[in-house]
């Protein structure tokens, strides 16, 4: 298994392999096999094997993303890619960014399927249904560099991709991995199992995770317990050598996943997904076709009693559940030049509602009508194509159109017995709009010039992006007898426009790599999560939070490199910067990532590695934490911190492999700015990270 790690092909290291796995740089180290060409194809985002990387991509081979320290769920492995952070509410669910954008400024796809978490509150982003021992790719894009994905996605698309196994000599394979860290309650445990018959094929994923609560670096214990259960069957069909059919069930389900962040805990929460997908490559291995369509469903619930002691006034619990469908697909022609023509179609339901009680035994009231029954859809279609200028050059163009519909049919349902007001009359009370509907047409936009001079690969993009609100930033209805802990969403909030400029430079020769992107962005109706101070468009001056329009600029820096230094030895590195502003009230936006990246040296070797890394984060001083003038949504500054993480691995024999490693080895007590924020608590909550944590993992692979 290992040494099938240690020989990752070119094509799948593309982009800014800054990655402190071992095995990510091992990778980049010891590859030293000659392939045919192969193409990676991300919409218009093409390479071959011996091309040079393309800095706004990384994609992370299967090798790398299992490797990753097995402490949460499938978003840890973003903690490592460039652009990418994690903000934390406990010790499950970490919410990702990519260049300090996240939730609905972020497309991340489920193996071609889009899933909205259940709760309001983002106990449950999409990636918290995701593993990194079912995922056999991971994508991430940085900006906007294809079309292909939706019309809503400024600051980048993450996928996490599975394949369907194709047989050749061998009828079947196998892989295990058990292990855990001085938090695990007991081991993880991922198999992955597949069986070929002719034309079909079979495959079967397991994860299992059961984690307690860990302690930071001061010794505190840190509320961040879950246990984590997923199964997927996957049936796939290649009538030809070009031509792939698969049809897919998962499900995922988390209980008792405690959070240091939030007012509540999550006792249950499941998502079923069903996924159809086919596609068909032509000559030179470009994509023909390809479909993704899925259905999945997600439930939830949180409470303030069930898992911790009942210290707030009333007892109060909060079921929620959404569903989504939706098709993605494009068909693509010419060889040379190719263009795609293709739709996007989803839509997403969102229903939940707060009850309350006196004790945990009658909490039937309901309090709060959260998710009004929302119902967001988006019909888009795209073109995308590229046109060779020569023999080093290529010029990308796309425009895409998208109709956006929402409506919320519990708008007028009354709260608390019928004395307590419909979510329609807290929207009119604050934003003096009272629709229960919302409808739109936009125009998105891509044009990027690629050009190659000897070992670099240059480009510079423009895009428009259109993104819409989301059912809470729409149509939430979170009332209170007390105004800053009411939550409402704004009926009438226009679509954010964003226009961006990339610039990139990517270098390789010999095993190293380097690649640099800058990027700025000027957003028009930027969606701002605030609280009532009698802004223009707000009639109240009660800190509620609320949600308003307003305009924004944002800048920043994304560098990486490996070097290889005489084999087996190698450094590498990568840096993040972020600068974000409301320019309409002159002040900072919240959740703003600081400086911070990670250096790495290591020794790889055929059968064994070792690597350590030095993760950083400088201070964010920049930050809008003042409810009564902002929105409160920063902690405060953060001050800066470094660690120290080591890790090794070594092939044992017969298909065995061992992995272990300790992260923050020195115990030091940090905590990263990202915080999460919510309005069922009176402050934003900064969570630590955990403190020095040792993990093992052994793993076997075989086939026939």
């Amino acid at each position: 298994m290992f040494a099938r790690a240690l020989s990752v092909p070119r094509y799948l290291a593309v982009g800014a392999l800054a990655f402190y796995s071992p095995f990510a740089f091992a990778a980049e180290v010891t590859d030293q096999t000659q392939e045919p060409e192969k193409h990676v194809i991300y919409g218009t985002l093409e390479v071959t094997a011996e091309a040079i990387p393309i800095p706004a991509v990384t994609i992370v081979s299967e090798e790398d993303v299992r490797s990753t320290i097995p402490l949460g769920d499938g978003s840890e492995v973003l903690r490592d890619v460039t652009g990418a952070d994690l903000s934390r509410m406990g010790g499950h669910g970490l919410e990702p960014f990519v260049r300090g954008q996240s939730q609905g400024d972020l497309t991340v796809l489920l193996d071609g399927a889009t899933v909205h978490g259940g709760c309001p509150n983002r106990m449950d982003p999409a990636t918290s249904y995701s593993t990194t021992g079912a995922t056999d790719q991971l994508v991430v894009i940085r900006g906007v560099q294809t079309l292909q994905y939706g019309p809503g996605a400024p600051g980048g698309t993450v996928i996490y991709d599975r394949k369907t196994p194709v047989f050749d000599e061998t009828t079947w394979n196998l892989s295990a991995t058990t292990g855990g860290s001085t938090w695990s309650d007991a081991p993880d445990v991922d198999v992955d199992a597949a069986v070929g018959f002719g034309d079909w094929s079979l495959r079967a994923l397991g994860t299992y995770r059961n984690t307690g609560n860990y302690e930071d670096g001061s010794g505190e214990e840190v509320r961040s317990a879950a246990r984590s259960l997923g199964a997927t069957l996957m049936l796939g069909w290649r009538p030809d050598a070009d031509t792939e059919l698969e049809l897919s069930y998962e499900q995922s389900k988390t209980d008792d996943a405690l959070f240091a962040g939030a007012g509540m805990d999550a006792p249950e929460s499941s998502a079923d997904i069903v996924r159809f997908q086919t596609e068909r490559t032509t000559a030179r291995g470009r994509m023909g076709w390809r479909v993704d369509s899925f259905y999945d469903s997600v439930d939830h619930l949180m409470d303030n009693y069930s898992l911790r002691p009942l210290t707030a006034p009333a007892a109060m619990r909060v079921p929620s559940d959404t569903s989504t469908w939706g098709l993605r697909g494009h068909l693509e022609f010419g060889q040379t030049n190719p263009i795609q023509v293709g739709v996007t179609i989803e839509s997403a339901d969102a229903d939940a509602t707060r009850f309350a009680g006196p004790n945990s035994d009658m909490v039937t009231t309901v309090q709060s009508i959260l998710w009004a029954g929302v119902n967001r859809t988006q019909t888009g279609a795209f073109v995308e194509g590229a046109v060779g200028l020569g023999a080093a050059t290529r010029f990308v163009y796309g425009a895409r159109v998208d109709r956006f519909t929402a409506d919320a049919s519990r708008a007028d349902e009354k709260t608390m017995g019928g004395m307590g007001p419909a979510p329609r009359q807290l929207w009119m009370m604050y934003t003096g709009d009272n629709g229960d509907s919302w409808s739109s047409t936009d125009v998105g936009a891509l044009a990027r010039i690629e050009h190659r001079i000897g070992r670099w690969q240059l480009f510079g993009g423009l895009s428009r992006t259109i993104r819409a609100a989301d059912a809470s930033e729409r149509f939430l209805g979170a009332n209170s007898s007390m105004p800053p802990m009411r939550w409402l969403g704004n009926p009438g909030l226009d679509a954010a426009k964003y226009h961006q400029i990339d610039l990139g430079a990517g270098w390789r020769e010999n095993g190293s790599n380097a690649n640099l992107t800058v990027f700025a962005a000027d957003v028009d109706d930027f969606i701002l999560r605030d609280r009532a101070h009698g802004q223009t468009g707000i009639l109240q001056n009660d800190n509620a939070t609320i949600y308003r329009n307003v305009s924004a600029r944002r800048y920043g820096v994304e560098a990486d490199a490996t070097w290889q230094l005489a084999s087996p030895f190698f450094l590498a590195g990568r840096l993040a910067w972020v600068w974000a502003e409301n320019t309409t009230d002159s002040r900072a936006i919240a959740q703003t990532p600081p400086v911070h990246g990670n250096f790495s040296a290591g020794w790889a070797q055929p059968r064994w590695s070792a690597t350590g890394v030095v993760r950083w984060a400088a201070q964010q001083n920049r930050v809008d934490d003042n409810p009564m003038t902002g929105s409160g949504l920063d902690a405060g500054p953060t001050p800066g911190w470094v660690v120290l993480d080591l890790a090794a691995s070594v092939e044992i024999g017969a298909g065995f492999g061992l992995q272990a490693g300790v992260a923050n080895v020195f115990d030091r007590t940090y905590a990263n700015h990202l915080n999460r924020a919510s309005a069922f608590d009176p402050a934003a909550v900064r969570v630590n990270e955990p403190g020095r944590t040792i993990w093992l993992r052994v793993a076997w692979r075989g086939n026939g």
